[in-house]
């Protein structure tokens, strides 16, 4: 499978007029009978100028007495115009000197899944693992999503015609708060379609159902891959539009990047428990595919301490903590995972009896000093010695 998204600067300098030339823009006439607003079809026309160089970087646009005089729309019209495109990052409006075209250096890369298998480690975007490095602080939020035709230079990496219909997720994403690139992605239908990313509203909908099959039991969400805590914040903000008067159920969070677990601290505080999955924060760590992770040492130096800053937080904030994955009933790791301090294990069925058996033998006291005194004794390269 292979998914591809291309990436631009808000200015993409694909055709410029010649200033010398005295060009006159053509005004593209707006129809008043379409469904779109108005204010949407003048920001169309003037995107479509920007991106096509038309209107260069640093120009100022019409004021609005001449957006008046050519389109005869309103100023509120044009006002709502410019705001989308400033939300874009397109324009940028100067108090008491007008509104100008964003200028940003031109740049357009595109990127297929296997250009990111050296951030996968870090646990967040490519974009914002450069970000963080430039000493940067990385944001996005969504300007778009739904179907449209595949461009023909994209067409070729997903495998169909140039004009083919696919789902297409554009975003603003923005450095220290600030616009910087609009990220479009394409994904082909027989991979997108009918998920949630073609349906933003998917979460709630799929929150609504768990809910209602939760009925009145004591129902917890598990959020898989959480890397920041906004993450758990948006899930808890949709819950509030859909419980109805229902009780809340908890919301946990699955601890299974490198990333998460160095920020369980901040994770911790907005969740009402904290999951460790073994498997994948194994695999990332130590660099193993999902398969070689099963029987990865998770008693690595690596991993472990990962686990007891993440069994730490979890303390600091008063929440449960559960491991699940091959660790929580193997048996040299089991004892390991108690002695740090798990609440709770998570282990296949046919496992539990022996998993109770063996937590019942234990001498908690000894478990952990043992725990703790692998953290600090353990030489960094013991990967594999100590299973």
């Amino acid at each position: 499978m292979r998914v591809v998204w291309a990436v631009r600067w808000p200015v993409v300098l694909a055709r410029q007029a010649d200033p010398s030339t005295g060009r006159r823009m053509m005004t593209q006439r707006l129809d008043p009978r379409s469904d779109r607003p108005l204010s949407l079809q003048l920001a169309d026309v003037l995107r479509a100028e920007i991106q096509e160089g038309i209107r260069v970087p640093g120009s100022q646009l019409p004021t609005e007495s001449e957006f008046q005089h050519e389109y005869g729309v309103s100023r509120t019209t044009i006002r709502a115009a410019l705001s989308t495109l400033a939300a874009e990052g397109l324009v940028v409006t100067r108090k008491g000197f007008g509104s100008y075209v964003r200028d940003r250096p031109p740049l357009r890369r595109i990127s297929s899944t296997h250009r990111h298998a050296s951030h996968r480690a870090s646990g967040k975007p490519e974009f914002d693992t450069e970000a963080v490095a430039q000493g940067q602080v990385p944001s996005r939020r969504m300007l778009m999503t739904g179907r449209g035709p595949v461009p023909a230079d994209i067409a070729g990496w997903l495998g169909c015609q140039p004009g083919d219909d696919a789902v297409i997720r554009q975003r603003l994403q923005l450095l220290d708060d600030m616009p910087a690139v609009i990220s479009t992605s394409y994904y082909p239908l027989w991979v997108a379609e009918g998920t949630r990313l073609e349906s933003p509203d998917a979460l709630r909908t799929q929150l609504a159902a768990i809910v209602e099959a939760g009925g009145k039991t004591r129902l917890r969400i598990l959020i898989p891959m959480v890397t920041s805590p906004d993450q758990v914040r948006s899930v808890r903000e949709a819950l509030r539009t859909i419980l109805d008067g229902r009780p809340a159920p908890q919301v946990g969070s699955m601890i299974e990047t490198p990333e998460a677990a160095r920020r369980a601290d901040d994770i911790a505080h907005v969740s009402d428990f904290l999951s460790i999955g073994t498997n994948d924060l194994t695999q990332l760590v130590l660099g193993l595919d999902r398969e070689q992770s099963r029987s990865a040492p998770v008693t690595d130096l690596k991993v472990l301490r990962l686990i007891a800053a993440t069994m730490r937080a979890g303390r600091a904030a008063g929440i449960a903590v559960d491991v699940c994955g091959e660790a929580a009933s193997d048996v040299a790791a089991m004892p390991i995972m108690v002695g740090l301090g798990a609440d709770e294990l998570s282990v296949a069925a046919a496992r539990v009896g022996d998993v109770r058996r063996r937590i019942r033998e234990m001498e908690f006291a000894k478990s952990r000093t043992e725990s703790e005194g692998r953290l600090v004794d353990q030489p960094a390269d013991a990967a594999g010695k100590s299973r």
